[in-house]
């Protein structure tokens, strides 16, 4: 039976405390049960008898219900609640990859314009078979979903994420963990580290999610990284770097060679939402559950680095591996460090030492 029952005090828009999840609720969603052998008009038919019951008009979105892939089994719908605004999605079908991008393309679009202007869109989900779990992260009632979609944005699941726009991405750490968690930290700050630990082991850790919030800890990756860069200084960039992958990775020149070839942006007006494509979701998917650091290795002219280096630990096993000295195409040392993929370990394992011991283990051979 799907969505399950939520009930609760509404939120009145302060963070919520470490592994909390406040529903920001006035009326509790009506349960609805939908068979698989059940069509889609029928689904409907229940759905909308329930909120009936209830004294609500569900509205569908026409276009949306006619014209995409997945219009033969999900549909959208429109309901005012509370005066806040409601997207009802009904799916008779089983949640495959195609209709999970899909109707994750078209919420994050409604969830970025919405009607009225301002409104706080919420989203449930009916259906015979229950929400994947990454649409429940993305359109929960909690800061974190806000977080997550806002990542979402730049992010896009790591797909193709260039080495330059890791600055930025950083950039948008900073002022989403500041307007949605209250955490106050940045690029300079000296106890930036600790406060990114402390952000990916409490705030991105809600009790009854289970969903990786990758777009978010890629975000929280980049800021590390940045941090790195700012306290350590000297010559460094972001580069791509083969055993990393699928992450660019920072590369060090603690020799004084070299100059610093990762371009600085700023974080630009948000544009309109990309639409994310399957190889998006799969890469989520697939790089998500592996969370490995992956190797250090020789940084070449190129760009990329070499397949020497210490071979990350088995599933299980920590992932983090120190920093490897590398010798590079001029004959300099330089030092290549994973901080996406020590993020990702943090948040799965909660092992804030092996981080530490990491950075510790990186200033020593830059300095």
């Amino acid at each position: 039976m799907w969505p399950p029952s939520v009930s609760g005090p509404a939120d009145s828009g302060i963070p919520f405390s470490v592994g909390t999840y406040i529903p920001r609720v006035l009326m509790v969603l009506p349960q609805v049960e939908i068979l698989p052998t059940d069509t889609l008009q029928k689904a409907e038919e229940r759905v909308e008898q329930a909120f009936e019951s209830l004294g609500l008009e569900l509205v569908g979105f026409e276009s949306l219900n006619t014209v995409l892939p997945c219009s033969d089994t999900c549909h959208f719908f429109h309901v005012e609640i509370d005066e806040r605004p409601h997207v009802i999605v009904v799916c008779t079908d089983e949640w495959d990859e195609e209709t999970v991008v899909t109707v994750l393309n078209v919420l994050l679009e409604l969830r970025l314009d919405p009607d009225p202007p301002g409104a706080r869109l919420r989203v449930a989900f009916f259906g015979a078979y229950p929400a994947p779990d990454v649409l429940e992260l993305f359109f929960a009632d909690h800061a974190i979903a806000d977080f997550e979609c806002g990542a979402a944005l730049i992010a896009r699941f790591g797909h193709d994420l260039d080495p330059s726009e890791c600055t930025r991405l950083a950039a948008a750490a900073v002022f989403l963990g500041r307007d949605l968690f209250g955490v106050d930290t940045g690029i300079l700050d000296p106890g930036g580290d600790k406060a990114v630990s402390d952000v990916v082991c409490g705030a991105l850790h809600v009790e009854g999610l289970s969903a990786e919030p990758l777009n978010s800890l890629i975000l929280y990756g980049c800021l590390l990284g940045e941090i790195l860069r700012s306290r350590i200084g000297g010559p460094s960039r972001w580069a791509r770097i083969r055993r990393f992958e699928p992450w660019p990775g920072v590369v060090f020149s603690p020799t004084g060679s070299g100059a610093d070839e990762s371009p600085r942006r700023s974080n630009g007006d948000r544009e309109r939402v990309p639409e994310l494509e399957l190889g998006d979701f799969s890469r989520r998917t697939q790089a998500g559950e592996s969370g490995e650091a992956g190797e250090s290795g020789e940084a070449g002219e190129s760009g990329e680095a070499g397949e020497s280096g210490i071979q990350a630990g088995e599933s299980g096993d920590s992932p983090v591996d120190s920093p490897d000295d590398a010798a590079g195409a001029a004959g300099e040392r330089r030092v290549a460090f994973n901080p996406v993929a020590h993020v990702i370990h943090l948040w799965k394992t909660g092992d804030r030492d092996t981080l530490f011991a990491a950075i510790a283990s990186l200033q020593d051979r830059c300095c």
